[in-house]
This record gives structure tokens, C-alpha cells and sequence, in this order.
């Protein structure tokens, strides 16, 4: 994982955010946790630190230098020992951001350690056990999640690993049990789901692994049952599947991350509803640099961004880069080279057409009380109101150091930028989304919006709902997805997903 820019000069808040942790908790070990508290006030502070050490360059004649960190280093022993109250002097908007992400954090991490508490006395067998402590925590880049909605990596003192996540996981235990049914019935080999266990407003996930396959008859059933998987999330109507929530393990792909099963569909989203919404496919919308199936490092995405250089030196800085995919686990690797479905597209719509096929033949089955995607109906889902990518655009522009200084100047902003990017929403109209959506924003955070599948409302963060956002609920759609699936519904998904994976190179660029 890259240095995280001026990250010991956050040790201060870090300590006491461990301190307090123990204070509430007990049998934590400090050295276990904190990694992710304090990139994320790097996220927040780096840039005001950059006008710091500026600053404190000021008037002299060398060229800051990479081989040196003289400057650097003077600048981090004077923040631990008591300049952070100059600086946030200086930059009063940077503190209650500060204040609030070391209190949401400790606060979250009060409530995974119940959590463990819990399992280990609930002996489940995927979550952490009696005989286990936690050594590790490490939480995924979520973009800009509350500190109570990320995903968190457990490391184990038996060695396992195990993943927390904060959510129910009604939706994974359903789609797995969809997988089941589908393998049980149609001639392809059945896809494997990931070991998970349900606690209502949280669960435990099996660690998995990104393992190569052992030979080309492995390949090829790997990539027949990514056909599989494509369908079967297309018929839950999920969204977001790209290349950070499925592993390759083996000949077996695995989506570790289902929270955008059964989306509902806003009335302005204008993309037709076949296998592309699901994010395992590049489209138009969708580059192959982030689709599930297509995704590989070190493509360059064509949306530029920014990057810091010569972290831990004098010559420490943000430069604007040219936007690069970062590394997933979700290709197949054999001898040693990844090889993506662009190379096996007849093997992956031959998985998708055996087993809508299957859903076809048995349809009623599927959709009785008594089948597996029944307890689906009043699952909550994640709604994703607009593109990450935005959300976090608006937070970086607030939190330009320039910003910060002037904390009503930062809000004012906020709220024009906001107000522009809601051009030609049906939810501009929604005040109480809106009004949500900029608290978020304010505290550097990305909105979390929830929908109850069988419902056309909302659920804020409070917990409250706005009734009748969207034309259906997701489950209706799901349920007329599924009634209304004949041959040629399946052989125009088949001719979507050839004609998707043949855009993309072998190389993972996209082609004209």
C-alpha cells in the first residue's frame, strides 16, 4: 500500500483515538488498529500540510529536494509536539473534520470489537472464534464511506483472515442460494459463493483468496461460470459489480460484495435493463479498466486525477497524473498471465444462456415462497443515487486548503457545486435527499442511501424514508424480469455480452 502523505504527523490524534478505544473496549492491541484512521486524516489535512512545509520553505533559495527530508521531518516533530494547534488555528474548517472522523472512528471500532465478542460467542464458523484474537485490522480504499460503513480485513492470531461487514448479508446468503438452484439445474458447473454469516445488522465473511488455475479445462469452467454469474445478477437486478468486488480464486469467480443486488431504478436512469447494468461488463458507460470480467492494471482510464510524489521527503507534492486502473484480483491467472473474458466469450455466454435457460424452465419454483431468492423481497440494498466519482470530486474541491480557511466559504461552494451537479435529477426535487446528501457532503463523507426491496422509498442515514422515489421496486422489476425471460430475451443477452467483451483488446484497452 503507497506512504500515506504526511501520515506520522497524524500520530497525535491516532494515539488518542487508540487510547480511547482501549478505555471502552479493552483487549484491544493498539499496534492491531489505526492504519485506516490515519490515511483517512491524511485524505482530510495533507494538502493544508503541504502549504505548511511550504511555507516553512519560504524565503530560502534551495530547490526542495527528494534525497532530503530535513524540512519534512522538523515539520512532523513540530505538529507532535503541540503545532497541530497553530495549524488548525490557521485552517478552522480542518478541525471539526478532524474531531468528528477520530470520534466516528473510535465509535466504529467500539462496535466491530462487540462484534468479534459476539462470534466468538456465537462459535460461527466464519466469523472470529474463541481461540482467535485479532491481530490486524485494515480497511479497503472505500472512497469516502463513513468510518461505520467500511469494509474491514480481520487478521487472526490463527492466521485466518475474515472480513467484516457492516451490513446484513440477507442479499449474498440469497444470491448464493440462487447459484445453488441454477447449478443444480442447468448443465454448467456451479459457481461458488463466499462462506458468509448473518447477524441482521452486520455479518462475517470467508476470506477469499485470488488463486491461479491449474490448467485450461479450469480456465474454461472459470469462465462458464462467470457466464453464470452474470445472469444470475442481471435477474436480481444488481448494479456496481466492477472489478474490485469479484476474485478469481482458482477456477471459481467469486463476488465478494452484493450490497447493490436488487437496485432500484431512478426515473431518469435511461440505460436499457439487460446484462450492462450489472458493472461486469464495459460498455459506454462503463470502461473496461473497471468492469468486473475485463478489468486489468495499469490501463490507463483516460480520466486523470491527482497524485502524490516523493511522499516522506522535502519535495513532497500533488501533481495532476494521468489516471491509471489500479490492481484487482478479479482475472483467472494461468501460468502465471491473467487471461480475461475477452479471450473466452463463447465460454462465458454459454454459462449465461444454460442458466437463464434454467431460470425459464422453472420460473414458478424459483419465485415460490418456498425458493431461494424468497427472503430477497424485504432485503435493503444500497442505492447508489449517483457516481462515486462525483461524490468524491466535490469533497477533494472542499477541502482545498483555500476552503478551509474559511469554513462558510466551504459550505457556500459546497451547496453551489452540489446544486449544479443536480441538473436534470427527478431527485433535485427531493429536498430531504438533497438536504441529506450535503450534511454527508459537509463532513467529507459520501452519501449512504439505503431502498427496502419490495418499496419506492428511500432510507436515509437516520433511518427515516422518503416515499415513492422510483416508478417500481426493485423486487417488482426483479419479478418481471423473470416472468417475461424467453428465448429471444436470453439470445439478446447473449448478443449484449459478445458484443461487449469483443470491444475490449486482449491488452484490456477498450476498442474503437
Amino acid at each position: 500500500m503507497p506512504a500515506i502523505p504526511f501520515g506520522d504527523a497524524f500520530e497525535p490524534f491516532v494515539h488518542d483515538a487508540r487510547r480511547g478505544l482501549e478505555l471502552r473496549a479493552g483487549h484491544v492491541q493498539p499496534a492491531a488498529v489505526g492504519g485506516d484512521l490515519r490515511r483517512r486524516l491524511s485524505s482530510l489535512g495533507s494538502r493544508c500540510l503541504l502549504v505548511e512545509l511550504a511555507l516553512g520553505s519560504a524565503g530560502s533559495l534551495e530547490e526542495p529536494s527528494p534525497d532530503s527530508s530535513a524540512r519534512h521531518d522538523a515539520l512532523i516533530a513540530w505538529l507532535c509536539d503541540g503545532g497541530w494547534s497553530d495549524v488548525l488555528g490557521r485552517v478552522p474548517g480542518l478541525e471539526p473534520l478532524i474531531h468528528r472522523s477520530v470520534h466516528d472512528w473510535e465509535q466504529a471500532m467500539v462496535e466491530l470489537w462487540q462484534h468479534v465478542e459476539r462470534s466468538a460467542s456465537a462459535a460461527s464458523s466464519v466469523g472470529p472464534r474463541a481461540d482467535e484474537h485479532v491481530v490486524g485490522v485494515k480497511a479497503p480504499r472505500h472512497g469516502w464511506r463513513a468510518h461505520a460503513r467500511l469494509v474491514r480485513f480481520i487478521e487472526l492470531s490463527s492466521g485466518r483472515r475474515v472480513v467484516h461487514r457492516p451490513r446484513g448479508l440477507v442479499l449474498d446468503r440469497g444470491f448464493a442460494r440462487l447459484l445453488h438452484w441454477i447449478g443444480e439445474r442447468a448443465d454448467v458447473p456451479e459457481p461458488r459463493a463466499a462462506s458468509v454469516h448473518d447477524e441482521g445488522d452486520h455479518g462475517w465473511q470467508a476470506w477469499v483468496p485470488h488463486r491461479p488455475c491449474h490448467g485450461a479445462d479450469e480456465l474454461r469452467r472459470y469462465h462458464r461460470r462467470t457466464g453464470v454469474l452474470l445472469g444470475a445478477a442481471w435477474l436480481l437486478g444488481a448494479t456496481d459489480l466492477h472489478a474490485g468486488n469479484l476474485v478469481a480464486d482458482g477456477e471459481h469467480p467469486v463476488l465478494v460484495d452484493l450490497e447493490t443486488l436488487l437496485h432500484p431504478r431512478a426515473a431518469e436512469e435511461t440505460g436499457p435493463d439487460d446484462v450492462r447494468r450489472t458493472g461486469l461488463l464495459p460498455h459506454d458507460g462503463l470502461g473496461a479498466d473497471a468492469a468486473g470480467l475485463t478489468a486489468r492494471p495499469g490501463v490507463l482510464t483516460g480520466r486523470p486525477g491527482l497524485e502524490w510524489v516523493h511522499v516522506g521527503t522535502d519535495a513532497i507534492d500533488l501533481r495532476r497524473a494521468p489516471g491509471i486502473s489500479p490492481r484487482y484480483h478479479n482475472l483467472p491467472v494461468l501460468d502465471g498471465t491473467p487471461v480475461g473474458a475477452v479471450q473466452h466469450v463463447d465460454a462465458v455466454v454459454h454459462g449465461l444462456v444454460e442458466a437463464l435457460e434454467a431460470v425459464m424452465g422453472e420460473r414458478e419454483a424459483l419465485l415460490s415462497c418456498s425458493g431461494p431468492i424468497a427472503e430477497l423481497a424485504e432485503a435493503q440494498t444500497a442505492f447508489v443515487l449517483r457516481p462515486g466519482d462525483l461524490y468524491q470530486v466535490l469533497i477533494q474541491h472542499s477541502l482545498h486548503p483555500r476552503a478551509l480557511v474559511d469554513p462558510e466559504q466551504r459550505r457556500r461552494e459546497l451547496h453551489e457545486l452540489h446544486a449544479a451537479s443536480l441538473a436534470g435529477s427527478s431527485f433535485g426535487a427531493l429536498q430531504r435527499v438533497v438536504d441529506a446528501e450535503l450534511a454527508a457532503l459537509e463532513r467529507a463523507e459520501a452519501p449512504e442511501l439505503r431502498a427496502r426491496a419490495s418499496e419506492r422509498g428511500v432510507i436515509l442515514s437516520d433511518g427515516s424514508t422518503i416515499q415513492d422515489c422510483f416508478p417500481s421496486s426493485a423486487w417488482q422489476a426483479c419479478v418481471q424480469r423473470i416472468m417475461t425471460l424467453d428465448r429471444s430475451t436470453i439470445a439478446a443477452q447473449a448478443e449484449v455480452t459478445r458484443r461487449c467483451l469483443s470491444s475490449v483488446s486482449a491488452g484490456g484497452e477498450r476498442l474503437r
